[in-house]
C-alpha cells in the first residue's frame, strides 16, 4: 500500500506507538487485491472495515482492532457559499451530535441551524 494513504500512516503511526517494526512481505496498492491475496490464502491485511463490507464471503473473517491508534480522520465536503438542502443540514447536525455524544434525534436536527 502507498507509504503515503492514509490506511498506511494510521498503521505505521500505530505500530511505533508499541514500538513495532513491520516488514510487509508483499504489499498491495488497491483494498480489493489485499482482499483477494487474503482469499487466496497469501497472508492477512489491515484494513478500513468498508474494504471487506463491500465484498462480503465467507471465507474472509475480519476483526476489529481496538485501540486509539488505529482510528482514521473522515471529512465533510460541501460546496462553498452554497445552501444545502433540509436533508443534508439535517444530516451534518445528527452527525456532528453522533460524533460528540450528544443525543441524536432527526426531527430534533431538522429544527437546528446548518453546520458552518
Amino acid at each position: 500500500m502507498d507509504e503515503e494513504s492514509t490506511v498506511r500512516r494510521v498503521i505505521n503511526h500505530a505500530f511505533r506507538s508499541e514500538n513495532i517494526v513491520a516488514k510487509p512481505a508483499i504489499e498491495a496498492t488497491y483494498m480489493a487485491t489485499a482482499v483477494g491475496m487474503v482469499r487466496a490464502r497469501l497472508g492477512v491485511a489491515l484494513l478500513p472495515s468498508a474494504a471487506v463490507e463491500a465484498k462480503p464471503s465467507g471465507r474472509v473473517k475480519s476483526r476489529p482492532i481496538a485501540g486509539r491508534d488505529f482510528t482514521r480522520p473522515i471529512v465533510v465536503i460541501r460546496k462553498k457559499q452554497r445552501t444545502l438542502l433540509p436533508a443534508s443540514e439535517a444530516f451534518l447536525v445528527v452527525l456532528k451530535r453522533r460524533l460528540t455524544g450528544a443525543p441524536t434525534s432527526f426531527s430534533a436536527a431538522r429544527k437546528q441551524a446548518p453546520l458552518p
